[in-house]
């Protein structure tokens, strides 16, 4: 008989580390099948908020065309108020001053589509964009926004002191009656031009001051908000087209 040396414990070697190369194998093929799900995952959520976002920007650029109309309009009524106020014959154009002055306690705000970017900033969505550039535009967009909101604000305080200065010269009953939802729908704001020259309550001139003062502060309110909402459509143009490249 021949001896044969011993294999027992080789074997029991190379077989441990057979078993435990394949579970290593196993486990990191499992870890990176499961970050690229989550990967993925994450990659269709961005697209989807990129989406949602364009809706959302499409919306703002045809609310912000609108609302940029309406206080162009009110600029120049404003402005013509102010000329019927310094000229001489405030009695033969009371018509005119009435009506101006009640269109001009009628607000055009801004309101933007706020449910993505909503998401976006406390549901965590910043996280799983992957672009700089896409975040930055995002943060400049909702930072002209804010300087909007906070126009708007402004303008209640405007119009809450315009209108202290209105009822101390027109006649409350008549301002009142020109609004009616019900019978003047074919007029902006449901506001009814008069057919006659009404009275005033006052034409003292430190009355008339006043609110051609505070006619004066509504229009630069108005003037910056319009600045504003142009320089938020470019943004909005510039943002969609990113976008639109990272989709």
């Amino acid at each position: 008989m021949h001896p044969h040396p011993p294999h027992g414990k080789a074997s029991s070697f190379k077989e441990h580390f057979l078993h435990f190369f394949m579970l290593f194998l196993a486990i990191l093929g499992g870890a990176f099948a499961e970050n690229l799900r989550e990967h993925n995952l994450e990659r269709t959520k961005e697209q989807d908020y990129f989406k949602s976002l364009i809706i959302d920007l499409n919306e703002d650029i045809t609310n912000i065309d609108n609302i940029i109309k309406l206080k162009n309009i009110k600029v120049n009524q404003s402005e013509q108020l102010i000329d019927l106020f310094s000229g001489f014959n405030l009695d033969s154009n009371s018509k005119n001053i009435y009506y101006f002055s009640r269109l001009l306690t009628q607000r055009d705000n801004f309101h933007g589509a706020e449910g993505t970017i909503d998401q976006l900033q406390y549901s965590g969505g910043f996280r799983l964009i992957e672009s700089d550039s896409v975040v930055n535009s995002i943060n400049k967009y909702i930072g002209t926004k804010s300087k909007i909101y906070k126009l708007s604000e402004a303008e209640n305080d405007i119009l809450i002191n315009y209108r202290i200065a209105a009822s101390k010269i027109f006649v409350a009953k008549i301002f009142s009656s020109m609004l009616n939802a019900n019978k003047n729908k074919g007029y902006s704001y449901f506001i009814k031009p008069l057919d006659i020259n009404p009275p005033f309550f006052s034409k003292l001139p430190e009355h008339i001051n006043s609110i051609v003062f505070w006619v004066s502060s509504e229009n630069g309110n108005q003037y910056a908000s319009i600045a504003l909402l142009e320089k938020l459509k470019a943004q909005a143009l510039d943002l969609k087209k990113l976008l639109e490249k990272e989709i």
